[in-house]
């Protein structure tokens, strides 16, 4: 319930900063496509920022990330 809190709120100031022209345009939030609610259970659907994991993992060498892209996974 709170992420999708998160994510209106995130819609809300991405809609004002769209109307403003002058202001550069937000990039690396996803978008949320919709939601549900139930009882204590939601669930979201969000635009994909990029592949997923098990795409990138087969682009690496021996299909092993290196501690450092794991690093940047991380954060």
């Amino acid at each position: 319930m709170k992420e999708i809190a998160v994510f209106k709120k995130l819609d809300d100031i991405m809609l004002r900063h769209k109307k403003n022209s002058q202001l550069e345009p937000l990039v690396g939030f996803p978008e949320m496509i919709s939601h549900l609610e139930g009882g204590k259970t939601a669930e979201i659907l969000m635009e994909a920022l990029g592949p997923n994991l098990r795409k990138l993992l087969k682009q690496c060498p021996g299909n092993i990330f290196t501690k450092t892209t794991v690093y940047m996974i991380i954060i």
